[in-house]
C-alpha cells in the first residue's frame, strides 16, 4: 500500500473519539494480506520466494476502500478493518499463490478472499459506543494502484505481532 494510503487511514482512524484505550496497528503492519502461510518449514523460504518471483507476470491493480468494518472472531476477538474491493487482477493473484503453494503441501484458506487492512485487534469485546462510533463514521474512498507483493514473516511476542519483509517483487504495468 502506498505511504499517503496509510497515512490516510491513520488521520482518519485517529479522529475517530474513542472512551477506552485500544491497541491499534502501527503503519508499518497495514497490509493486505493476499494469502495467509501460517507455520512454514524454514527449508521452504527459498521455494516460496521463487513462486513470488514468478508473480511478477501479474498486473498492477485498482483497489479501493470504501469504509470501516468490524467483524467478531470466535471466541470474543473483535476486528475493525477497512475492506478492499479490487478487480479481477487480486484475486487470480491470490488463487496463483493457493495453487503453487499447495504444490510445496503448504495449504492456504480455501474460501473467497475478503481482503481488507486490519485497523485493531482486540481480545476483549469492544465498547458498544466505540463500534457505534466507529460505524457511523465518515469515512471517504480510497483508492489506490497496488503494484508491489511482499512476504512476510510475522513472529508473535506477548506485545503483538512484528513483521520482517523477506523478499517483494514488483508487478507488470
Amino acid at each position: 500500500m502506498p505511504e499517503e494510503i496509510k497515512d490516510k487511514l491513520i488521520k482518519l482512524r485517529d479522529a475517530v473519539p474513542v472512551d477506552k484505550e485500544y491497541r491499534w496497528e502501527s503503519k508499518e503492519k497495514l497490509h493486505i494480506t493476499i494469502c495467509f502461510l501460517g507455520d512454514v518449514d524454514e527449508n521452504k523460504i527459498s521455494q516460496i520466494e521463487d513462486i513470488l518471483e514468478k508473480a511478477n507476470m501479474f498486473y498492477n491493480f485498482q483497489c479501493d476502500i470504501p469504509k470501516f468494518g468490524i467483524t467478531t472472531m470466535p471466541p470474543k476477538h473483535k476486528i475493525l478493518y477497512a475492506p478492499v474491493s479490487s478487480d479481477q487482477i487480486l484475486f487470480r493473484l491470490a488463487n496463483y499463490f493457493s495453487e503453487s503453494l499447495e504444490n510445496l503441501d503448504i495449504l492456504t484458506d480455501k474460501k473467497l478472499l475478503k481482503a481488507h487492512i486490519t485497523l485493531l485487534r482486540a481480545k476483549a469485546s469492544l465498547d458498544a459506543g466505540f463500534i457505534t462510533t466507529i460505524s457511523s463514521a465518515q469515512c471517504e474512498k480510497f483508492s489506490f494502484m497496488a503494484n508491489e507483493v511482499i512476504l512476510y514473516e510475522s513472529v508473535l511476542s506477548s506485545g503483538g505481532s512484528t513483521y520482517k519483509k523477506l523478499k517483494s517483487i514488483y508487478l507488470s504495468n
